[in-house]
């Protein structure tokens, strides 16, 4: 690795894994300690209480001058034993496991002679376990992983993004909001097939939900361009036409009273009763049950009622204009009675 890529790559990590600032000797940061510890405790937690502590896996990082590459290798090795070999992750302790995981990555990553070359008596003093217990730690634990200990480049890029994504939801979830580091990282992380896929389902089903939607209301507007032209509302009561019509014409103007006027007013006022039975029939059958169907018949007939209702209205404010005069008791007297004339002037 080239100089410039090694300080982008501290820059990387000092962001991703939450140092701040870059310690002087390797240690891992409190979110991958933590990370750390959730990991290789859930190992155990299917039938066993044992448990990586917090603060036992940062004093082994700290005493041990773990560096995050190693933590990431030995994630790794850890991965393969829990596809491969469980019967091994059964019988080790979660400590034990993360300490002689975090050897064998140090050894791979620095060989023998290397400036960060850490050896077993070291680790024994790091972490205090006795020289012997380190060494069968170590033979058990490449027994148990067949001494597969090369890692791919790629395996471990792969392996330090998710890593990363994985801290960064973490914290983010934590503190209750994403910084951008989390968000590059998160993004990062998705895949952009899977997203096309996601996004053109919910346009579909959008597209889907605005189209049945829009053919709803076409077809309220066609349905009710079919309802009858006249509805309830529009019949007015024909006592109603007869109090509008009254106020309209008792503005007395002489003394003098034509009798055949009022004989075809009571006339008129007859033929209203007749009519308003038949307006009152009509609505009856409007408010009834009717089970969802119009009959043709009806609505001409009420049709023809209205109109006809209209053209006697017309023709009882005509023959009340030619009447003069109209007695001052006709306000007390009942409209709905055709014979209300002739009780006025009686």
């Amino acid at each position: 690795m080239e100089l410039g890529s090694h300080k982008r790559f501290l820059e990387r990590i000092r962001k991703s894994f939450y140092y701040g600032n870059l310690p002087v000797t390797e240690r891992l940061s409190l979110p991958a300690t933590e990370l750390a510890a959730d990991l290789y405790s859930e190992v155990k937690a299917r039938h066993s209480v044992e448990r990586l502590r917090l603060d036992e896996a940062s004093e082994i990082s700290r005493n041990a001058c773990v560096s995050p590459c190693s933590l990431v290798l030995a994630i790794i090795y850890l991965e393969q034993l829990k596809a491969t070999n469980l019967s091994y992750l059964d019988k080790v302790s979660p400590s034990d496991l993360f300490i002689v995981s975090l050897i064998i990555a140090t050894k791979f990553l620095n060989d023998s002679g290397e400036e960060d070359d850490v050896l077993n008596s070291e680790w024994a003093a790091s972490v205090g376990l006795t020289l012997s217990e380190i060494n069968r730690l170590e033979r058990e634990f490449l027994a148990a992983i067949d001494w597969k200990v090369f890692v791919k480049e790629k395996s471990f890029w792969e392996r330090l993004a998710t890593l990363e994504k994985d801290i960064a939801l973490k914290e983010g979830n934590k503190r209750g909001w994403f910084s951008y580091t989390d968000l590059e990282k998160l993004i990062d992380a998705i895949n952009a097939v899977a997203l096309a896929q996601t996004l053109f389902t919910v346009s579909a089903v959008c597209l889907a939900s605005y189209t049945a939607a829009l053919l709803t209301i076409v077809g309220s507007t066609l349905l009710v361009t079919q309802l009858p032209k006249y509805s309830l509302s529009s019949v007015a009561h024909p006592a109603d036409v007869l109090n509008a019509t009254s106020r309209t014409v008792l503005s007395p103007v002489s003394m003098d009273n034509s009798y055949d006027n009022i004989e075809d007013c009571e006339k008129t006022l007859i033929n209203f009763i007749n009519i308003e039975n038949s307006i009152e029939e009509m609505k009856e059958y409007l408010e009834g049950e009717q089970n969802g169907e119009w009959n043709e018949d009806r609505e001409l007939n009420l049709t023809r009622d209205v109109n006809q209702y209209i053209t006697l209205v017309t023709d009882y404010i005509q023959i009340l204009s030619n009447i003069e005069y109209l007695p001052s008791k006709i306000r007390t007297l009942s409209l709905d009675n055709p014979y209300f004339l002739h009780n006025c002037f009686s």
